[in-house]
């Protein structure tokens, strides 16, 4: 190992031995404070913090996974060898698929919606979703 290299290793075990110490004076403090909460009986405050830690964070990303699903359709697509226009009857078979009361998709359209309003507007929401 050269010079540079050796004082690369120091540094980064230098910060993770700092940001290993950080992180137990962090975790120390918050069962602590978890700790006072349980014994004083407020266990409405002990389940708040344990929540704040340990629950999982969603992140909405729904550009991207817009995108990953127009490259994949058109990847199928593409794949058939047919480059055509989605037809009424595969609509009209997917739309019946379709579960109601379920949360409304990255369109803001709730499913109960499309399926009420498609024999009034079937070319204006066929123009909005494709």
């Amino acid at each position: 190992m050269d010079q540079r290299g050796m004082e690369k290793y120091r540094i980064r075990n230098s910060i993770k031995r700092e940001s290993k110490k950080s992180k137990e004076t962090f975790l120390d403090s918050i069962f602590t404070e978890l700790n006072v909460q349980l014994k004083s009986g407020q266990m409405n405050k002990a389940y708040r913090i344990v929540q704040k830690i340990f629950r999982d964070r969603k992140i909405k990303l729904t550009c991207i996974k817009r995108k990953k699903w127009r490259d994949s359709v058109s990847r199928t697509r593409n794949s058939e060898g047919k480059d055509r226009a989605i037809l009424k009857e595969e609509f009209e078979k997917a739309l019946n698929k379709l579960k109601d009361r379920n949360a409304s998709g990255v369109d803001k359209m709730p499913a109960e919606f499309i399926k009420k309003q498609w024999r009034k507007h079937q070319e204006y929401i066929l123009y909005e979703l494709v």
